[in-house]
C-alpha cells in the first residue's frame, strides 16, 4: 500500500525557511572557522558592497564547464533593477548574501586581494537541498569603454571574471590569499594572471 503525504503551502514555506536556515547557519560556522584572527575584508564599488546576484553570475551551471558570463559593468549593474541588491544581508565576517525567495541562497565573501588588484572571493551556494557548493571566484575591476545610446564614449568600471575554481560541497578547506598564490589546504597554487 502506498501512502502520500501532501503537504500545504505553509508547510512548504516553513520547510524551506528551516532549510535556509540551516544553510546559513553552516555558512556562518564555515566563515567564523576560516576567520579567526582576521578583519572582515569588503569587495566594494563606490562605498557599496557588491551584490551577491552580479558574482553569482560569473558562476558556470553545473551542467557547463566554463563561465559563460566573463564581465559586468558595475556603473550600470549596482543599484539596477536585475541587481537589486535591498535584500542582500551583511555578515559580521564581512559576507554579503541574498535569497530568491525560493528557498535558493548564495553568499561571497572576499578573502584578499592578489598582487595585480585581483581579488579572491570564497562563494557558497545553497539549493533546497542540503548542499552548500563552494568555489573560488578571482575578479578585478578596471576601467572599460562603453558608449551611449547617443554615442557618446564613457568610462566605465568593468568587473571581470578571470577564472572560477570550484572547492566543492560544504569545503572546509582554509583558504589563504598571498602575493602572487594561494593556498588552499596545504598546497600552494601560483596564479598566472596575478602581476
Amino acid at each position: 500500500m502506498t501512502s502520500l503525504y501532501v503537504l500545504s503551502k505553509t508547510q512548504v514555506k516553513e520547510f524551506g525557511a528551516d532549510m535556509l536556515k540551516a544553510i546559513f547557519t553552516l555558512l556562518g560556522v564555515l566563515l567564523l572557522c576560516s576567520s579567526v584572527g582576521a578583519s572582515p575584508k569588503m569587495f566594494e564599488f563606490k562605498g557599496r558592497p557588491i551584490s551577491p546576484k552580479i558574482i553569482q553570475d560569473f558562476l558556470p551551471w553545473i551542467s557547463d564547464s566554463k563561465p559563460s558570463i566573463l564581465s559586468t559593468d558595475l556603473d550600470t549593474a549596482v543599484g539596477s533593477n536585475r541587481y537589486f541588491d535591498g535584500d542582500d544581508v551583511l555578515g559580521k565576517s564581512g559576507e554579503i548574501a541574498t535569497e530568491d525567495g525560493d528557498g535558493n541562497s548564495f553568499a561571497y565573501r572576499c578573502l584578499g586581494t592578489l598582487e595585480g588588484g585581483v581579488a579572491v572571493l570564497r562563494t557558497y551556494e545553497g539549493g533546497s537541498g542540503s548542499g552548500v557548493f563552494q568555489s573560488l571566484v578571482f575578479v578585478k575591476q578596471e576601467e572599460g569603454t562603453v558608449y551611449s545610446q547617443a554615442g557618446e564614449k564613457l568610462f566605465h568600471t568593468i568587473l571581470r571574471c578571470l577564472w572560477v575554481y570550484e572547492l566543492g560541497d560544504r569545503s572546509l578547506k582554509e583558504v589563504r590569499v598571498s602575493g602572487k598564490q594561494i593556498r588552499i589546504g596545504e598546497y600552494d597554487f601560483p596564479v598566472p594572471f596575478a602581476q
